[in-house]
């Protein structure tokens, strides 16, 4: 009987390590979603990446869960104060990676937050809780409770990134983390493919989908159409990344990716179009530089485009006009100089140092009462909100996240995360996106499978004289 058990156990761990496990949790998010009853389909899920916490010592699951957890709600996700109860589904998880610290004796390698080893942007990461605590102290808060749950959300998210930096030490681990992060990204991209797709059919004419391109009416619960076009803008890539793999399965990806980039353009999420499209002619031909499957990969690209512009030109008198309002406002800033913008310089003229805090304006972009006001620019959200303070500790931040990818620029994988955050993150300068809970926790997911991955020498906060222990002198022998 035990010894069946154990066999059991065993099955489940090595399933837990495989991209069917990955597939599983994309499908119960899918499902979830699709049948309405997401809040029962999350328990199920929060269960499920839970498991393998008590059976095995890999902690990957964990981040399955926040990968795909948001992307499961099918309600208005401003609209979500009737659901809070839903946070105590984390217990599981939380119990689950105490219970393995203890039963697996799994250890943590905490000398790695030291000043003479912390990496820089784990550093900064952590030091980016103080200028979210202290904006708005120059003012009086008007949401005083719920700043103060912003910073130790905020605070929490360090804490749990170091956390995970300290636990993922073993060679294996590190080597194949960002493949796994990868992976997620593609079964993302398929999810909510689907999703739009579903989103599509269930207007039920071909008239009121194009109605709805037209005038960016997409709603899929979790989010809206430049929330659709933000998580393009991190999935593409990775659909590409995997045409350069050695592998019968690039027509596929290729297939996925294209699929993609046609939704993407449906959404009307401008930003997030031009500069997907402006950075797509150089990840094509890189991908066909690199691949070892030139020949599937080139005529699969080429047959899968001619499909879709063949079924543009068909439908070219009904898609063109739906099309051509949205594209017609260009780089437009669609009211974001006369309304968003405005408000962010003049939070930034009266509260220079500090910034006006998180509570500022608080509930007026959605009426919900707990959205943060979006000034739709990352840099105007960061200095309006934290000030000149906020403003330069983000800026080291920004350099040390991107010095990650750099350091590591000969590892293709981490160079196709670095080109989706790049891409991520160059959208969300003229859009919400970096601070939204979800997109945080993805992006510093990706950030994650990077730094850990840095060389023992290379990627430290601090110059290495500063925290060098001085060399002792030699004793006096006379």
């Amino acid at each position: 009987m035990k010894q069946g058990l154990s066999k059991v156990i065993d099955k489940f761990n090595a399933f837990a390590k495989s991209d069917w496990y990955i597939a599983l949790v994309a499908a119960v998010v899918f499902a979830g979603w699709v049948s309405g009853y997401w809040a029962a389909f999350l328990c199920v899920l929060a269960v499920i990446c839970a498991l393998p916490l008590f059976t095995s010592d890999s902690n990957r699951t964990i981040l399955a869960f926040f990968f795909h957890v948001t992307f499961i709600i099918g309600h208005e996700h401003h609209d979500l104060g009737a659901y809070w109860w839903l946070l105590f589904f984390l217990i599981p998880l939380l119990g689950g990676v105490v219970f393995q610290t203890i039963r697996f004796r799994r250890g943590y390698d905490w000398g790695i937050l030291s000043p003479r080893r912390i990496k820089g942007q784990n550093c900064f990461l952590l030091l980016m809780a103080v200028p979210f605590a202290l904006g708005g102290v120059t003012r009086s808060h008007e949401k005083p409770l719920v700043v103060l749950i912003a910073f130790l959300l905020f605070l929490l998210i360090g804490v749990f990134y170091s956390f995970l930096m300290a636990g993922t030490y073993r060679r294996e681990d590190k080597k194949t983390l960002p493949d796994y992060v990868l992976k997620c990204l593609i079964s993302l991209g398929a999810v909510i493919s689907l999703q739009l797709l579903t989103f599509y059919l269930r207007l039920g004419s071909m008239d009121d989908i194009l109605y709805c391109i037209k005038w960016k009416f997409h709603d899929l619960g979790w989010g809206g159409p430049n929330n659709i076009g933000l998580m393009y803008t991190l999935t593409i890539p990775a659909a590409f990344y995997y045409c350069t793999r050695q592998s019968k399965l690039t027509p596929l990806f290729v297939l996925l990716g294209v699929l993609e980039l046609g939704l993407l353009v449906s959404t009307g999420s401008r930003g997030a179009i031009f500069v997907v499209l402006f950075a797509l002619p150089a990840i094509l031909l890189y991908v066909m530089a690199v691949t070892p499957n030139k020949l599937a990969y080139g005529v699969s690209l080429c047959a899968v485009l001619l499909v879709g512009v063949g079924l543009l030109v068909w439908k070219a008198d009904k898609v063109i006009p739906a099309m051509a309002d949205r594209f017609a406002l260009g780089f437009s800033a669609n009211g974001r100089f006369e309304n968003e913008y405005p408000k962010a310089l003049d939070a930034i003229k009266h509260y220079p140092v500090f910034g006006a805090g998180w509570d500022y304006l608080m509930g007026t972009n959605f009426s919900d009462g707990y959205t943060p006001f979006w000034f739709h620019s990352t840099a105007l959200q960061v200095a309006s909100m934290m000030g000149v303070f906020g403003f330069l500790v983000y800026a080291v931040w920004f350099f040390q996240r991107y010095r990650v990818f750099y350091l590591q620029r000969k590892d293709r994988r981490i160079m196709f995360l670095f080109v989706s955050t790049l891409l991520f993150g160059t959208y969300s300068m003229v859009d919400t996106g970096f601070f939204s809970p979800t997109f945080l926790v993805m992006v510093l997911i990706m950030q994650f499978a990077a730094e850990v991955n840095l060389p023992e020498n290379k990627g430290y906060a601090l110059p290495r004289r500063w925290v060098q222990p001085k060399p002792k002198e030699p004793a006096d022998l006379d």
